[in-house]
């Protein structure tokens, strides 16, 4: 079964009347909300390896990809995305234990296909 969800750093808040806004003031809760659910979702991928293969975040310069050490889900999304704002709307396959994700940013609000593999501590970690 494919499982989804949206991490984003644009915070929405509620108002008095349960109408949703968007505001920087806001106190980040959905953010913390978006990782705890992705976290319980993605966790069978840290069973074996600490390690992931992250291929196709799209940046001004080019594409960029590289493996990462993550020892939780929050290192997880800091290495699928970017140091800034962005949505990161995932995908994790529970059969295959495969995880993508549309990355938007500022640099490139279409996004791009981001990938993750788990694979095996490399040599030189």
């Amino acid at each position: 079964m494919k499982l989804s969800g949206e991490i984003t750093t644009s915070c929405a808040c509620v108002d008095e009347e349960g109408n949703e806004f968007y505001n920087e003031q806001c106190d980040g809760t959905c953010f913390e909300y978006a990782v705890e659910d992705f976290a319980m979702v993605v966790e069978p991928l840290f069973l074996n390896t600490n390690y992931f293969k992250v291929s196709g975040i799209r940046l001004w310069s080019g594409t960029v990809g590289g493996i990462a050490k993550c020892d939780t889900a929050r290192d997880l999304i800091r290495a699928m995305s970017v140091d800034g704002e962005f949505i990161l709307r995932w995908e994790f396959d529970d059969e295959t234990n495969s995880l993508g994700a549309r990355l938007s940013h500022h640099d490139n609000p279409m996004g791009s296909w981001v990938t993750v593999e788990p694979v095996e501590e490399p040599e030189y970690a």
